[in-house]
């Protein structure tokens, strides 16, 4: 697949461009201390789960989120809602968990960032 390696470089450039729009030169952790209370900011997030429960089941979401957690991606306030929203969230994989590969974690990266320029 030639498209690959581009297509990898091109999404590693969008993720560097949203981080450095999150604060200037200046990017500090948590990268999205609290989710932004707008409609938009609301449809990005149930965007961002669902694609993290139909990557890997809602288990392995939720030890994502943990992970982004740990990791300072994202706040405590932040990560007590994105909890609450999973929580509501069905999972139509059931017991086939797989869990999220390094893609999954990079677009998960994409998505704070997105959100993280909306507050």
């Amino acid at each position: 697949d030639q498209d690959g390696p581009a297509a990898a470089v091109a999404f590693e450039t969008a993720i560097t461009r949203d981080l450095a729009a999150l604060d200037g030169d200046a990017v500090e952790r948590p990268y999205l201390p609290a989710l932004p209370a707008s409609l938009p900011a609301e449809a990005l997030i149930f965007e961002w789960l669902e694609f993290l429960v139909l990557q890997g089941g809602h288990e392995s979401a939720a030890d994502a989120l943990d992970c982004y957690e740990r990791v300072g991606w994202v706040g405590g306030d932040a990560a007590e809602m994105l909890g609450r929203y999973l929580a509501g969230l069905d999972d139509p994989r059931g017991d086939a968990a797989s869990g999220l590969g390094a893609d999954g974690h990079r677009v998960s990266l994409h998505y704070i960032a997105r959100l993280a320029s909306m507050t």
